[in-house]
């Protein structure tokens, strides 16, 4: 099941309810702004365990998670979710 939205940035894990939270902790801890090139964007699921969009997306439809109508690209989005714990 997943938990959490996360985004890998240099080697470092930043769990948070939505990426664009994730975002301005990154930019404001880093005074750098990570991109599609240098940052991958996640989620974490109950075993702490870190999953890029498309593998969530799986997870995430496998425990009933998303929301009646998601993002049609099959990669999970924060606002495709209907409940994290």
């Amino acid at each position: 099941m997943i938990v959490t939205a996360c985004i890998l940035y240099r080697d470092i894990y930043y769990p948070g309810p939505t990426h664009k939270d994730i975002l301005l902790e990154i930019i404001s801890e880093t005074n750098s702004v990570p991109c599609n090139t240098t940052a991958i964007y996640g989620f974490i699921d109950t075993e702490g365990n870190f999953h890029t969009r498309a593998a969530a997306f799986v997870i995430a439809e496998s425990h009933g998670q998303l929301i009646d109508n998601p993002t049609a690209n099959h990669r999970l989005h924060s606002y495709d979710l209907n409940q994290i714990l």
